[in-house]
């Protein structure tokens, strides 16, 4: 013994620190400490690379990618929307020729019109023609009936009113030279004056007559003479092709304008045939282009109908397979809810064990195949609070045996003791050993006589535990009440007829001795305030993990219909999404578009 005393004085600092931290149980904590930092070092280390590694390599070539699908999707939709335009342009085209056509057909009804009008009219320009023939015709036979008839007549009466007066006036002449003769021989012949005063007169008479009818007849004469002249100006003018002599231009000129009006139709005419023998044939290369889009309009309809069909198909493929969309969904977020809440359990229980290092008990297997059932646990972990304001009168009334190892049998403390490896010095409760004294019955019902059953009440009911170690918590807790204040405790512990150990809710110990222990017991309690969060925290972590394993359960019973599901949605949304690319191009078809 000496010679250790001296070895450890001469030890030096460090190797003090080291048996002190054997002893404390620190230096396993410290090894640990320092194989976690290397773990976590070379898992930084990692981290490190594959940042790296996503950094130079994948991030870029991610990037890449977008860009190139970006540039993708750009050239698709320009050729879609390129091929748009040029059925556009077409159709256009087509609908323009059909206007063309339909003013060409128009314009071709139109002139037809006026060619019908030309023919008329010059059909009546042959009849004027004919009719003016007939009246120049008409007038030269009357001109010649008029100069040969009539104007013979008046030349006729002209001489003989000629040939009369020429005759009166020479006998007007012999009569006054006879009146000359006759006033000589007046004296001789005056019987006879009365009767050629008479005469005279007659004769007078007879030419003043005659004067006036030769005055009429000169009038007539001139007016014959107009109508004569007028006549020849008719003529000439007929014979030189006018239809009346007031006419600018003759019949001549007036057929050759009319034959140059109907060579000017029939130029246009011709024109006019030209062109729509042109538009026919366009119209035919038309027809043949509208028939050809035609048949691709058909087809397609068809290949749209064929399509609609596979996506009816796969819609009823869906609808058959007994999964609803959004089940797996909700699953998986209720398990990532479950897990989260899983792990921050565990993290709190890790937590509370850390700090609950000292009620943890570790072995190792005393002899092969052992049974570690037979080792129930630390007192501590075995019980289960009932009241949370009861902890600290609970952990003073149970002092150190809540540290103590509760066993089956002595034969197993026993092989723990010599074979377990234990790192510390425990105390070990065999179940079928240990003696309880726990309270009589008498005297408990006697404590609550005195102080009231609401102010008094044994430890042990206050606690929780199976029933396979309450032999062990009948040791630990059984011989002392829990009281609700001093004065209770007071009475209990001194009392004759009760005589037992009582604490108060604020840890305060009477014992029956006259030995009293209290005062400040700063952080009591937490020991079994935190053996009860951890319980409970392992309650509710075992409960969530029951959940999270159902819910891993329903997941992998709807997996292979999630798939089956997830891939007919899939194609389910790519035909759809090509349907309405064909439906788009459909609807931009020249045929779709003219119907």
């Amino acid at each position: 013994m000496q010679g250790r005393i001296t070895k450890v004085l001469n030890m030096k600092p460090p190797e003090i620190l080291s048996m002190l931290e054997e002893a404390a149980g620190t230096r396993m904590y410290e090894m640990k400490k320092e194989s976690a930092l290397k773990t976590l070092e070379k898992k930084q280390n990692k981290v490190e690379e594959i940042n790296k590694l996503l950094d130079d390599e994948i991030l870029p070539a991610l990037e890449k990618l977008r860009k190139e699908r970006c540039q993708y999707m750009k050239w698709a939709n320009g050729n879609t929307e390129l091929d748009r335009l040029k059925r556009f342009c077409i159709a256009y085209e087509f609908v323009q020729a059909e206007k063309v056509r339909e003013s060409a057909l128009s314009d071709v009804k139109q002139i037809q019109g006026k060619i019908v009008e030309l023919d008329e009219s010059t059909e009546k320009l042959k009849a004027d023609i004919d009719e003016m023939d007939k009246n120049v015709a008409t007038l030269t036979a009357e001109k010649e009936a008029k100069l040969g008839g009539e104007m013979k007549v008046l030349s006729e009466k002209v001489d003989k009113l000629s040939h009369a007066l020429i005759k009166e006036t020479s006998l007007m002449d012999n009569q006054e030279e006879t009146l000359r003769s006759e006033e000589k021989a007046a004296e001789k012949i005056l019987k006879n004056i009365e009767d050629i005063k008479r005469s005279i007169v007659e004769r007078d008479a007879a030419v003043k007559n005659a004067e006036d009818g030769a005055s009429d007849m000169s009038k007539r004469a001139e007016d014959l003479t107009k109508e004569i002249d007028d006549s020849e100006k008719e003529y000439q003018g007929v014979l030189a092709g006018k239809s009346s002599a007031n006419e600018k231009k003759c019949l001549e000129d007036q057929l050759r304008d009319a034959k140059a009006a109907v060579g000017e139709a029939e130029s246009g005419l011709k024109q006019l045939t030209t062109k729509i023998s042109h538009s026919e044939k366009e119209l035919k290369e038309k027809k043949a282009q509208m028939k050809s889009k035609r048949d691709e309009a058909t087809a397609a309809e068809k290949e749209l109908k064929a399509r609609t069909k596979d996506l009816d198909a796969i819609k009823a493929s869906m609808g058959s397979i007994n999964y609803e969309e959004g089940q797996m969904e909700a699953l998986q977020k209720d398990r990532s809810t479950e897990v989260e809440v899983v792990q921050k359990l565990k993290d709190k229980v890790r937590a509370l064990s850390g700090e609950l290092g000292n009620v943890n008990f570790s072995y190792q297997d005393p002899v092969k195949k052992f049974d570690r059932s037979k080792v129930k646990g630390v007192v501590a972990r075995l019980i289960k609070i009932k009241d949370s304001s009861t902890a600290t009168a609970l952990e003073v009334a149970a002092g150190g045996r809540l540290y103590n190892v509760v066993v089956d049998t002595e034969t197993t403390g026993k092989q723990l003791l010599q074979n377990g490896g234990l790192k510390r010095r425990v105390t070990i409760i065999p179940l079928n050993k240990i003696h309880t004294g726990t309270i009589p019955d008498r005297v408990q019902q006697a404590a609550r006589r005195m102080v009231g059953a609401e102010n008094v009440t044994l430890a042990l009911e206050l606690v929780g535990y199976d029933e396979e170690v309450k032999n062990a918590m009948a040791y630990v807790f059984g011989s002392t009440f829990v009281c609700r204040n001093m004065e209770a405790a007071k009475e209990i512990a001194f009392n004759r007829e009760v005589g037992s150990t009582s604490v108060t809710l604020e840890g305060d110990i009477f014992q029956p001795s006259g030995l009293l222990t209290g005062g400040s017991r700063r952080g009591g309690g937490d020991l079994l305030r935190k053996l009860h969060e951890l319980a409970k925290a392992e309650a509710d972590l075992s409960e969530h993990e029951d959940r999270l394993s159902v819910i891993e359960q329903k997941i992998a019973v709807l997996l292979p219909l999630h798939k089956k599901y997830a891939e007919l949605k899939s194609q389910f949304e790519l035909k759809s999404y090509d349907l309405s690319l064909f439906q788009s191009r459909v609807e931009q078809n020249e045929h779709h578009k003219v119907r």
